[in-house]
């Protein structure tokens, strides 16, 4: 059963910053940066996450990447396995 506090026991941010590939034409699509804030008031214990991703004119989708795959931003070609069901190995 879930609490009235229960709800309060996490608390999330995130700051979602779109970079499109033309910037004369942002509807076509760019990447995607997300920085967020974790504070889980049960363990006192504060996170902070930087997710990427993909974004056009009817979605957008980020991930959490593996340390291994280095910045996603400067890759595509690893960026763009965000989309990918079938790889949990760089998007776990």
């Amino acid at each position: 059963m879930e609490t009235y506090w229960g709800r309060f026991w996490r608390y999330e941010n995130a700051q979602v910053t779109l970079i499109p590939v033309d910037e004369a034409q942002p509807q076509l699509g760019g990447k995607v940066k997300v920085k967020a804030f974790v504070m889980d008031w049960t363990t006192f214990t504060p996170q902070l996450k930087t997710l990427y991703g993909v974004y056009s004119d009817d979605f957008i989708t980020f991930g959490e990447f593996s340390k291994e795959s280095g910045n996603p931003l400067d890759n595509e070609e690893v960026l763009l396995k965000v989309c990918d069901d079938e790889d949990k190995v760089t998007v776990p």
